[in-house]
């Protein structure tokens, strides 16, 4: 194992070091047919073989969408890049962590075809993460970090997987079909408003749908049914009540997308409770104006919420404790 681990850190030290003490490797982790591929960062002070399976590792769950490891989604033309910067934050502080690319996106694979995916699938390939890196490099103190939608996968793959802590940064407490019937009701008008409701109702209920609107096709069309309805069975505030582990819920209160209600929600229910008032939902501090908000979904420049990489890694150091 030491002779693994050493080989794998003088590759690292040689080819992926970068600066400011930090090792960055390249991992895969398999997943029935697919490949998932991510990055490994540690600090380089705890490249000692004892110090790299003792010390705290961090897996970020992305959130919906075609997002990548670094927190980018394809959809978008600009790149943030909040899990690469969170991730060498947090190595700073002596803080590994793993970020990886969700299964189609990026490097990571997608051969199980899309009438074949269910939403378990998300937080399976969580536990085969820790799985696989414990094997490989014995960690010990392994924390889940789950944003937005993937606040959802985490809770899930701590109810199966042994971790030391589960980390909520801007996830919602009810259930995706009730969020996305309240953007329908936001977005849509008319009838188009209206059968989508019912249509999400019936999928909610676990039936599926023949007829729909063409253009509600990127939520309704057959191949994608199966996986809504698996993802409409789990509602995140029911599901965070069946966690072992210390939880630390972070929400914002300029998130346009998960109210700060919803951040209260699942704090009521257990775990701590770090809010930050000018926090949007990609953990950037940003003014009133919506479209200043927006902007820092593509700007790097934007900076985190001040004290919230301090306050995520104390509470990690500290063992899953506020000071």
């Amino acid at each position: 194992m030491k002779l693994i681990l050493s080989s794998i850190l003088i590759f690292a030290s040689t080819l992926l070091f970068s600066q400011m003490g930090i090792v960055k490797i390249e991992e895969e982790i398999y997943y029935q047919k697919d490949t998932i591929r991510g990055t490994l960062v540690m600090p380089f002070k705890s490249i000692e073989v004892a110090k790299v399976q003792k010390a705290p590792l961090m897996i970020i769950i992305p959130g919906s969408g075609p997002t990548d490891r670094d927190g980018n989604s394809q959809l978008s033309p600009g790149k943030a890049s909040i899990f690469l910067h969170l991730a060498d934050s947090l190595a700073k502080k002596g803080i590994s962590s793993f970020r990886y690319d969700k299964i189609g996106v990026g490097k990571s694979t997608f051969n199980l075809g899309e009438e074949k995916f269910r939403f378990e699938d998300n937080s399976k390939v969580v536990i085969e993460i820790i799985k696989q890196l414990k094997a490989k490099l014995q960690f010990k103190n392994i924390y889940i970090m789950g944003h937005s939608e993937g606040s959802l996968i985490g809770m899930l793959g701590c109810q199966q997987a042994d971790v030391k802590g589960y980390i909520s940064l801007a996830g919602p407490a009810k259930n995706a079909c009730e969020i996305l019937k309240d953007q329908m009701e936001t977005n849509l008008t008319g009838t188009l408003k209206e059968e989508a409701i019912v249509k999400l109702d019936s999928l909610g209920k676990g039936f599926k749908v023949k007829k729909f609107n063409i253009r509600l096709a990127a939520l309704m069309r057959a191949s994608i049914q199966p996986y809504i309805i698996s993802w409409f069975k789990y509602t995140p505030s029911e599901e965070l009540a069946k966690l072992k582990c210390p939880i630390l819920i972070i929400q914002g209160g300029r998130d346009l997308q998960v109210p700060k209600e919803e951040g209260d929600k699942l704090a009521s229910v257990k775990g701590d409770y770090l809010f930050y008032p000018n926090m949007n939902h990609v953990a950037k501090d940003v003014g009133e104006t919506r479209n200043e908000n927006l902007a820092a979904y593509s700007d790097p420049d934007f900076p985190f919420s001040e004290n919230f990489i301090d306050d995520l890694s104390n509470w990690i150091l500290l063992g899953g404790k506020l000071k």
